[in-house]
Protein backbone atom coordinates (compact mmCIF):
# COMPACT_ATOMS: atom_id res chain seq x y z
CA UNK A 1 0.00 0.00 0.00
CA UNK A 2 1.34 3.64 -0.90
CA UNK A 3 1.96 5.85 1.96
CA UNK A 4 0.13 8.67 2.27
CA UNK A 5 2.57 11.04 3.52
CA UNK A 6 6.40 10.16 3.91
CA UNK A 7 8.99 13.18 4.95
CA UNK A 8 12.16 12.38 4.15
CA UNK A 9 14.85 15.01 5.34
CA UNK A 10 18.08 15.78 2.87
CA UNK A 11 20.99 16.78 4.40
CA UNK A 12 24.14 19.03 2.96
CA UNK A 13 26.96 17.53 3.08
CA UNK A 14 28.99 19.32 5.42
CA UNK A 15 33.16 20.37 5.27
CA UNK A 16 34.19 21.04 9.11
CA UNK A 17 32.28 23.24 11.01
CA UNK A 18 29.76 24.64 8.32
CA UNK A 19 28.14 24.32 5.07
CA UNK A 20 24.80 25.33 3.68
CA UNK A 21 23.26 27.64 0.88
CA UNK A 22 20.50 25.80 -0.73
CA UNK A 23 19.39 22.42 -0.33
CA UNK A 24 17.92 22.15 -3.98
CA UNK A 25 19.47 22.23 -7.43
CA UNK A 26 18.88 25.50 -9.04
CA UNK A 27 16.42 28.26 -7.06
CA UNK A 28 14.11 25.75 -5.46
CA UNK A 29 14.31 24.37 -1.40
CA UNK A 30 14.99 26.34 1.33
CA UNK A 31 18.35 28.08 1.68
CA UNK A 32 20.05 29.69 4.74
CA UNK A 33 22.33 33.03 4.54
CA UNK A 34 24.90 33.66 5.15
CA UNK A 35 26.34 29.87 5.62
CA UNK A 36 28.84 31.10 8.17
CA UNK A 37 27.87 33.57 10.96
CA UNK A 38 31.44 34.83 12.23
CA UNK A 39 31.52 37.23 15.06
CA UNK A 40 33.66 38.61 18.33
CA UNK A 41 32.23 36.76 21.28
CA UNK A 42 30.70 40.10 22.91
CA UNK A 43 27.34 40.01 24.99
CA UNK A 44 24.60 40.87 22.73
CA UNK A 45 23.66 40.45 19.32
CA UNK A 46 25.73 39.22 16.91
CA UNK A 47 23.95 39.07 13.69
CA UNK A 48 21.58 37.37 12.09
CA UNK A 49 21.22 34.43 9.25
CA UNK A 50 18.06 34.28 6.73
CA UNK A 51 16.06 31.44 6.20
CA UNK A 52 14.12 31.16 2.84
CA UNK A 53 12.03 29.50 1.06
CA UNK A 54 11.28 28.61 -2.55
CA UNK A 55 10.00 25.58 -2.99
CA UNK A 56 6.48 26.18 -3.91
CA UNK A 57 4.65 24.84 -0.28
CA UNK A 58 4.19 26.67 2.92
CA UNK A 59 6.91 24.97 5.15
CA UNK A 60 6.84 24.51 9.22
CA UNK A 61 10.61 25.19 10.17
CA UNK A 62 12.69 25.16 13.68
CA UNK A 63 15.72 26.34 14.43
CA UNK A 64 18.22 25.43 17.07
CA UNK A 65 22.12 26.15 17.74
CA UNK A 66 24.05 22.98 19.07
CA UNK A 67 27.59 22.20 19.55
CA UNK A 68 30.42 20.95 17.49
CA UNK A 69 31.67 17.51 18.43
CA UNK A 70 35.04 16.45 17.25
CA UNK A 71 35.92 12.84 16.51
CA UNK A 72 39.53 11.82 16.49
CA UNK A 73 39.86 11.62 13.04
CA UNK A 74 38.85 15.53 12.79
CA UNK A 75 35.24 15.64 11.16
CA UNK A 76 33.16 17.76 13.19
CA UNK A 77 29.20 16.87 13.44
CA UNK A 78 26.51 18.59 15.31
CA UNK A 79 26.07 17.39 18.78
CA UNK A 80 22.19 17.51 18.86
CA UNK A 81 21.84 16.00 22.34
CA UNK A 82 22.42 19.60 23.90
CA UNK A 83 22.04 23.16 23.16
CA UNK A 84 25.15 25.74 22.68
CA UNK A 85 24.83 27.30 26.03
CA UNK A 86 24.63 31.28 26.15
CA UNK A 87 23.41 31.31 22.20
CA UNK A 88 19.89 32.38 21.83
CA UNK A 89 17.83 32.43 18.68
CA UNK A 90 15.12 35.30 17.76
CA UNK A 91 12.81 32.47 16.40
CA UNK A 92 12.99 28.96 17.22
CA UNK A 93 9.61 27.55 14.94
CA UNK A 94 7.73 29.34 12.50
CA UNK A 95 6.13 28.83 9.39
CA UNK A 96 7.07 30.40 5.98
CA UNK A 97 4.99 30.74 2.74
CA UNK A 98 5.88 30.12 -0.53
CA UNK A 99 8.66 32.95 -1.78
CA UNK A 100 8.88 33.98 1.72
CA UNK A 101 12.13 34.93 3.60
CA UNK A 102 12.80 34.88 7.62
CA UNK A 103 15.86 36.78 9.67
CA UNK A 104 16.74 35.06 12.60
CA UNK A 105 18.56 37.08 14.97
CA UNK A 106 21.59 35.38 16.99
CA UNK A 107 22.38 36.65 20.10
CA UNK A 108 25.02 35.84 22.91
CA UNK A 109 23.82 36.19 26.06
CA UNK A 110 26.65 35.65 28.29
CA UNK A 111 30.43 35.45 26.98
CA UNK A 112 31.76 31.42 28.03
CA UNK A 113 34.80 30.98 31.03
CA UNK A 114 37.26 30.56 27.88
CA UNK A 115 36.06 33.51 26.17
CA UNK A 116 34.95 31.80 23.04
CA UNK A 117 32.29 29.37 21.59
CA UNK A 118 31.67 27.20 18.12
CA UNK A 119 28.59 25.73 17.19
CA UNK A 120 26.23 25.01 14.19
CA UNK A 121 22.52 26.32 13.60
CA UNK A 122 20.05 23.16 12.64
CA UNK A 123 17.14 24.19 10.57
CA UNK A 124 14.70 21.77 9.46
CA UNK A 125 11.68 22.51 7.07
CA UNK A 126 8.77 20.42 6.34
CA UNK A 127 5.78 20.81 4.65
CA UNK A 128 2.73 22.20 6.62
CA UNK A 129 0.21 19.60 4.30
CA UNK A 130 0.13 15.70 3.08
CA UNK A 131 1.48 15.81 -0.61
CA UNK A 132 -1.19 14.85 -3.71
CA UNK A 133 -0.02 12.37 -6.05
CA UNK A 134 2.98 10.59 -5.44
CA UNK A 135 2.51 10.45 -1.57
CA UNK A 136 5.83 11.97 -1.17
CA UNK A 137 6.92 14.91 0.77
CA UNK A 138 10.29 16.58 0.84
CA UNK A 139 11.74 17.94 3.73
CA UNK A 140 15.22 19.38 4.55
CA UNK A 141 17.69 20.35 7.15
CA UNK A 142 20.71 22.77 7.08
CA UNK A 143 23.50 23.08 8.94
CA UNK A 144 24.97 26.55 8.78
CA UNK A 145 28.17 27.23 11.28
CA UNK A 146 28.57 29.73 13.91
CA UNK A 147 32.22 30.93 15.22
CA UNK A 148 32.17 33.19 18.23
CA UNK A 149 35.36 34.29 18.02
CA UNK A 150 37.66 35.34 21.74
CA UNK A 151 38.46 38.95 22.02
CA UNK A 152 41.64 38.02 23.37
CA UNK A 153 42.85 35.03 21.79
CA UNK A 154 45.04 32.42 23.42
CA UNK A 155 46.95 29.95 21.54
CA UNK A 156 48.05 26.07 22.79
CA UNK A 157 48.58 22.85 22.25
CA UNK A 158 49.21 19.41 24.09
CA UNK A 159 51.20 16.70 22.43
CA UNK A 160 50.00 13.08 22.61
CA UNK A 161 51.86 9.99 21.58
CA UNK A 162 52.40 8.93 18.17
CA UNK A 163 49.09 7.18 16.41
CA UNK A 164 50.32 4.13 13.84
CA UNK A 165 47.74 2.76 11.54
CA UNK A 166 48.22 -0.40 9.90
CA UNK A 167 52.11 -1.52 9.42
CA UNK A 168 54.91 -0.34 8.17
CA UNK A 169 54.08 -1.85 4.42
CA UNK A 170 50.99 -0.10 4.45
CA UNK A 171 48.95 2.50 7.13
CA UNK A 172 50.00 5.77 8.12
CA UNK A 173 51.87 8.02 11.42
CA UNK A 174 49.69 10.84 12.87
CA UNK A 175 50.36 12.75 16.59
CA UNK A 176 47.40 13.05 18.87
CA UNK A 177 47.18 17.00 19.19
CA UNK A 178 45.25 18.99 21.61
CA UNK A 179 43.65 22.66 21.11
CA UNK A 180 44.29 23.77 24.57
CA UNK A 181 43.73 27.27 24.19
CA UNK A 182 40.12 29.29 22.85
CA UNK A 183 40.24 29.45 19.64
CA UNK A 184 39.67 27.16 16.46
CA UNK A 185 42.84 26.77 14.72
CA UNK A 186 45.13 24.50 12.02
CA UNK A 187 47.46 22.58 13.01
CA UNK A 188 50.79 22.36 11.59
CA UNK A 189 54.54 21.60 11.84
CA UNK A 190 57.40 19.31 11.11
CA UNK A 191 58.77 16.34 12.74
CA UNK A 192 61.85 13.68 12.33
CA UNK A 193 61.37 10.13 12.91
CA UNK A 194 64.34 7.33 13.67
CA UNK A 195 65.73 4.30 14.62
CA UNK A 196 69.25 2.95 14.51
CA UNK A 197 68.54 2.00 10.59
CA UNK A 198 66.08 4.91 9.28
CA UNK A 199 64.80 7.54 9.97
CA UNK A 200 62.37 10.43 7.60
CA UNK A 201 61.21 14.07 7.88
CA UNK A 202 57.52 14.57 7.54
CA UNK A 203 55.47 17.48 7.72
CA UNK A 204 52.29 17.97 10.26
CA UNK A 205 49.03 18.25 8.12
CA UNK A 206 46.99 21.31 8.32
CA UNK A 207 44.01 19.65 9.78
CA UNK A 208 41.16 22.41 12.15
CA UNK A 209 41.22 21.62 15.76
CA UNK A 210 38.31 22.94 17.97
CA UNK A 211 39.23 24.54 21.40
CA UNK A 212 39.27 21.45 23.46
CA UNK A 213 38.84 19.05 21.08
CA UNK A 214 42.13 16.44 20.21
CA UNK A 215 42.47 15.08 16.84
CA UNK A 216 44.85 12.53 15.71
CA UNK A 217 46.93 14.72 12.80
CA UNK A 218 48.03 12.76 10.06
CA UNK A 219 52.17 13.46 9.08
CA UNK A 220 53.50 10.39 7.23
CA UNK A 221 52.00 7.59 4.62
CA UNK A 222 53.75 4.61 5.54
CA UNK A 223 54.56 1.88 1.94
CA UNK A 224 57.29 0.64 3.24
CA UNK A 225 59.38 3.51 3.15
CA UNK A 226 60.20 2.51 7.43
CA UNK A 227 61.23 -0.97 8.43
CA UNK A 228 59.71 -2.37 11.55
CA UNK A 229 60.86 -1.15 14.82
CA UNK A 230 60.98 1.68 17.45
CA UNK A 231 61.43 4.59 16.19
CA UNK A 232 61.84 7.93 18.65
CA UNK A 233 60.11 11.00 17.50
CA UNK A 234 61.02 14.63 17.61
CA UNK A 235 59.88 18.09 16.40
CA UNK A 236 57.78 21.12 16.68
CA UNK A 237 53.77 21.89 16.52
CA UNK A 238 51.89 25.24 15.17
CA UNK A 239 48.77 26.49 16.01
CA UNK A 240 47.37 29.23 13.42
CA UNK A 241 50.91 29.34 12.32
CA UNK A 242 52.63 29.52 15.97
CA UNK A 243 55.30 27.46 17.66
CA UNK A 244 53.14 25.78 20.83
CA UNK A 245 54.67 23.06 21.73
CA UNK A 246 57.74 20.19 21.25
CA UNK A 247 56.65 16.95 20.05
CA UNK A 248 59.00 14.28 21.95
CA UNK A 249 57.87 10.60 22.06
CA UNK A 250 58.38 6.93 20.83
CA UNK A 251 56.31 4.31 19.00
CA UNK A 252 57.03 0.95 17.15
CA UNK A 253 56.17 -0.11 13.81
CA UNK A 254 55.10 -3.53 13.20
Amino acid sequence: MRPRHAATALALSMTAFGAVAALASGNSGISLTPPLLSHAAVAGSVGSMTVSNATGQTMKTTVAVHPWLQAANGLASPNQAVSLGGVRVSASSFTLAPGASKAIGVTLTKVPAQGSTYGNVDVVSLPTKKSSGSGVSFGYRLVGSLRLTPVHTRVAARVGSVVVSGTHKSGGLSLAITNTGNLLAASGGSVYVRSGRAGANASISGVNILPGATVDVPFLSLDGVLPAGRYSLSGSVLLAGRRVASARTSFTLR
